[in-house]
């Protein structure tokens, strides 16, 4: 009874019922000695047969009219078309109801089987045509239904089609419908749909699926197992194990790779069994391996694991988070699962631990050489928890982010490897991921459909650590396959100050034990909110106490309560006025594309999806519609409304929350046309919101990233508001403190908006001078009014225009085979199949040049000569060779001068000026090319690693890994001319001696030289964008 065992063996994994399953199966043969014989064919395209033709079968006129009387019943097909579309699998399919060929009729039946259709798969296997269906394979890929439902683990379609007769064997394009079940799609499809794949087949291998099948026309064989194991499926490995899967040599490598829950199930290595026992603490302490709850926590546990939260916050960015960072966390829920089963193999994997390390993990403070520091931040914060580890095992109590279906999924059948790298990346190897400090694990962190975000908190044992402070990955190898570590330290902090990841290899080495649901608190005054400081909880705590002190300044330093004008902030709850009900009422019901443009303001990437109210219960609720026409710029809405009878109600009221009006909110978001209708409709300009007024917000933006994308219109609102009286310097209310329109603009980058400012008088402080230097180059000189260097100009004597008119600006296209030939050399030599995290999608084998632009630009160029000639003024010795940064003058040159041959000889080696590349959007390249480099951008495309700077690169595969596609599928990328000045050279991410260097004025560049340390590339990081002309657009294709 094999497939009795194999379901013997999933019941002890998953904890269910132990039934045995009476179908008999045929034996497994080791592999197929020859072709089977199928009644299944290939459908031919009409280049090689006529339309349903032979070999398509009898039955393909009989199918033809099943297809068709299916099509005109379904009402709903084009609903179901769209969500399809959404479904992420694959893409999108295209449904015609008519067809020339057969297998263009039989590629709408595999749709249904692919998506899961049963109800139409059903339908046409019942038919007349069942055999046309059920025994033909597409033209391209080979495919049958049976496979794709297989492919995308569609059970109940599986089920129909075998009932059917499609035959189960059938060899496809990688193997039969058993393999594609245990294969799948792609490794996060089939992490989703591992249950529904397992159950397949479990199906397939009782309806006798061979495990082992003979390619046609090859030695190879498809092996399930070996796929199941190469997915790092533990019940598909123990599923195939019981039913008599034969383990060759390339699974058992496979599964030495993954090691932990994967190796043991391929090995069928004994565990070590212990006495079961559940924690003192859980409800149920019964030993049924089918026990699963979550039990809500009370407000003693709650307390705790805020003040875990709160002390093991830093707000710090890494480049895993999206958005801004929050100013904290805030508990709402938290609850205790108690999962038998999980548990059970929790004390096993530990106790093998411990029989492993009979003399104690090292200490985690003792694996940097200093045992005074290095603690667990957790086991600092959690008091009383931390009693229930043992420390021998390098337990600790560690966060985890994830989503609500992720904690669903967790909370049920525990961590599973097999999920590794789908919610962020594997950088120190394929393993299950956790952090000490609660603003690390916020980054991966997804809410509820109440907005709520989820954590897990979780007892693991780490065992044996080894602690690496870099991405080696050769080491990393090295010192996981040595068998004398378990798990792994990333000690960023050690590096770049950032976090320190726990990284654990054995999924049973993890117990989730409670689930935490929480708020992020983007503003300061919102700490203090939450029922958790209320008075009512019991006094004399720290936490509570220091809540309810900090809770009156926070809120005062950030109301308006200091403004003497017309305007006034709403309060929670008071009933709207009528004709302002009215006017709403009016214009919502006037909106036949409100879902339309509720859709495109969702896609605008300014915080959450916008919500309109078609109803209101207080005045607060319906100025919110308001409010969002003029985030959003919904100009014809705004202008509407303040034509209405209700005009003081929209322009003169701020939101109870954050005090905002609508003019604040518009010039937030760089809406210029909505700030000037609301200003003449008398919106008060200087009315102080939280942060400052209209100027200020308009000034600072709300986030960096959309800062440098609506910065035009944001010059164009500051411009307007100061030429309508808008103040520059306001007090802040109840404060000493002055909201700084100039100190905002310099913190951004801005130059035009800090040129702009100066000339309207804005006075320089000592922060505002401090912030510039920081910036250094055109935002230094923009604010401090420094003298350029004026040289002469002279065009470059290959351009077209000679002209010294500067509002010359063309693009030339390149018609020269020479320069051709050369640039496409560049990026052959230079190219390197060296992948990086900064890559989305496989590394191509090179890439082929289309076309090439050429950019004369006047202003950029006068600039850049301009620039030039200040560097060389500060550098009268000439800068150090590239060549020599290193110590061995005999490698390091730069590869782009080295292939591209005579163009070198436009370039001044004195002053370290190369030809680099620079991987950018159709739209950047436009851009750039219109206006120069902006180090306001930076981070847009990336991080911003080595500093705040315009990154380039010698290798063309480095600058390829940023570059997007435009609408005809051709890839972007700059070649520019760059001084780069004296170079502080760099191996690793070192954000103090990077400051240092460019601090003390001996360096106008960083040389980021990961080739040295990780073997990756060298990148060439420029803090003064006038230093940089691009010059050529190369538009150009992947090769895979």
């Amino acid at each position: 009874m094999v497939l009795g065992r194999a379901v013997s063996a999933l019941s002890a994994y998953f904890g269910g019922d132990d039934t045995e399953d009476k179908t008999q199966r045929p034996s497994e043969a080791d592999a197929a000695s020859t072709p089977l014989q199928v009644k299944t064919r290939r459908l031919w395209d009409t280049s090689s047969t006529p339309p349903l033709a032979a070999p398509c079968g009898p039955h393909s006129h009989e199918a033809a009219a099943d297809m068709t009387k299916l099509l005109a019943g379904m009402d709903d097909l084009d609903g179901w078309l769209e969500k399809i579309a959404a479904a992420g699998l694959g893409k999108p399919s295209k449904f015609s109801k008519s067809w020339d060929t057969a297998d263009e009729l039989h590629s709408r039946f595999r749709t249904f089987c692919k998506y899961g259709r049963v109800d139409a798969v059903t339908a046409l296997v019942h038919g007349p045509g069942r055999d046309f269906w059920c025994q033909s394979a597409s033209y391209r890929y080979n495919e049958t239904g049976l496979i794709l439902a297989c492919k995308y683990g569609h059970h109940e379609v599986v089920k129909v089609l075998v009932a059917a007769d499609s035959e189960i064997n059938y060899p496809a394009n990688g193997g039969a419908a058993l393999h594609w079940a245990c294969k799948s799609y792609s490794q996060e499809d089939y992490a989703k749909t591992e249950p529904e794949q397992v159950a397949i087949v479990q199906y397939l291998l009782g309806e006798g699926a061979q495990m082992r099948l003979k390619q046609p026309d090859s030695e190879e064989v498809f092996d399930a197992l070996l796929m199941a194991v190469t997915r790092g499926s533990v019940p598909m490995i123990m599923l195939l194990r019981a039913a008599g899967a034969e383990v060759t040599e390339q699974s058992e490598a496979a599964a030495k790779q993954w090691g932990g829950a994967v190796s043991r199930a391929l090995l069928s290595e004994e565990k070590i069994a212990v006495p079961y026992t559940a924690p003192p603490y859980w409800t149920h302490q019964s030993e049924d391996p089918a026990t699963f709850e979550q039990i809500e926590e009370g407000a003693g546990l709650l307390r705790t694991l805020q003040d875990a939260l709160d002390r093991t916050f830093k707000g710090i960015r890494t480049r895993d988070r999206a958005g801004r960072v929050p100013q904290g966390l805030r508990l709402k829920r938290v609850m205790r699962i108690e999962n038998s089963a999980v548990w059970a193999r929790y004390l096993s994997a530990a106790a093998a631990v411990e029989k492993r390390r009979p003399g104690g993990c090292t200490p985690i403070q003792d694996l940097d050489g200093v045992p005074e520091h290095g603690f667990v931040r957790t086991s600092q914060v959690l008091g009383e928890l931390t009693g229930r580890l043992k420390q021998n095992l390098a337990e600790f109590y560690l966060f985890h982010g994830t989503s609500p279906l992720g904690a669903k999924a967790i909370s049920a059948q525990g961590f599973r490897r097999i999920m590794a790298g789908m919610n962020a990346g594997t950088a120190f190897g394929r393993g299950c991921y956790f952090a000490e400090s609660s603003s690390k694990s916020d980054e991966y962190a997804q809410a509820d459909d109440d907005g709520h975000f989820v954590m897990l908190l979780c007892r693991v044992v780490c065992g044996e650590m080894f602690r690496i402070t870099d991405r080696a990955p050769l080491a990393l190898s090295d010192a996981l396959h040595s068998g004398r570590y378990d798990s792994v330290l990333a000690d960023r902090e050690a590096s770049v100050g950032t976090y320190r990841e726990f990284v654990v290899f054995d999924e049973e080495c993890v117990y989730p034990e409670y689930i935490m649901l929480y708020d992020r608190v983007m503003f300061p005054h919102e700490l203090f909110t939450s029922p958790m400081w209320s008075p009512s909880l019991k006094r004399g705590s720290h936490s509570t106490a220091m809540g309810c002190a900090c809770g009156v300044a926070a809120k005062a330093a950030y109301s308006g309560d200091g403004h003497k004008g017309k305007t006034q902030r709403l309060p929670d709850a008071t009933s709207p006025p009528p004709e302002a009900e009215a006017d709403m009422k009016k214009l919502l019901a006037g909106m036949d594309d409100l879902a339309e443009s509720l859709e495109k303001m969702a896609a605008a990437g300014f915080g959450k999806p916008p919500k309109i109210h078609t109803s209101w219960a207080s005045a607060e609720e319906l100025h919110s519609n308001f409010r969002t026409f003029c985030k959003y710029g919904k100009v014809e809405a705004v202008t509407e409304l303040l034509g209405g009878g209700a005009r003081d109600f929209w322009c003169l009221s701020g939101s109870f929350r954050f005090n905002e009006t609508g003019l604040v909110l518009a010039c937030k978001y760089g809406h210029h046309e909505v700030v000037r209708a609301l200003v003449a409709a008398g919106s008060e300009i200087d009315y102080l919101a939280n942060g400052g007024a209209a100027l200020h917000w308009a000034c600072k933006s709300y986030s960096q990233d959309n800062y440098a994308r609506m910065e035009p219109q944001q010059v164009a609102t500051v411009q307007y508001l100061l030429g309508e009286g808008a103040q520059m310097r306001v007090k802040r209310p109840n404060s000493e403190d002055i909201y700084d329109a100039l100190l905002m603009a310099v913190s951004r980058g801005s130059v035009p908006m800090i040129m702009l400012l100066r000339a309207a008088g804005a006075e320089v402080t000592e922060q505002s001078e401090a912030a510039a230097k920081k910036w250094g180059g055109a935002v230094s000189r923009a604010l401090l009014s420094e003298e350029k260097i004026v040289v002469p100009y002279t065009a470059p004597p290959y351009w077209t225009n000679q002209s010294e008119d500067p509002a010359t600006f063309e693009q030339i296209a390149e018609g020269s085979a020479d320069l051709l030939r050369n640039l496409q050399d560049a990026l052959d030599r230079t190219f390197k199949g060296v992948r990086t995290r900064d890559r989305a999608g496989p590394v191509p084998q090179s890439l082929r040049l289309k076309s090439v632009v050429r950019i004369e630009n006047s202003a950029i160029w006068a600039r850049y000569l301009n620039a030039s000639a200040a560097l060389e003024k500060r550098r009268p010795g000439g800068c150090t060779p590239i060549q020599d940064l290193d110590g061995d003058p005999e490698h390091g040159h730069v590869r782009t001068s080295q292939a591209l041959g005579e163009l070198t000889g436009r370039l001044k080696q004195n002053l370290a000026e190369f030809y680099l590349f620079h991987g950018t959007s159709p739209l950047g390249a436009k851009a750039i090319s219109a206006q120069g480099f902006r180090r306001i951008m930076a981070g847009m495309n990336a991080g911003t690693a080595f500093g705040r700077g315009c990154y380039f690169a010698e290798s063309s595969s480095k600058s390829d890994e940023y570059a997007q596609a435009d609408d005809d599928g051709h890839f972007v990328m700059l070649l520019c001319r760059v001084v780069c000045g004296e170079m502080f050279r760099i191996t690793d991410r070192a954000p103090l001696a990077l400051s240092d260097a460019l601090h003390s004025g001996r360096y106008d560049s960083v040389l980021a030289d990961r080739e040295a340390s990780v073997g990756t590339y060298r990148e060439f990081v420029v803090f003064d964008e006038e230093c940089v002309y691009p010059e050529y657009i190369m538009l150009y294709d992947r090769v895979m």
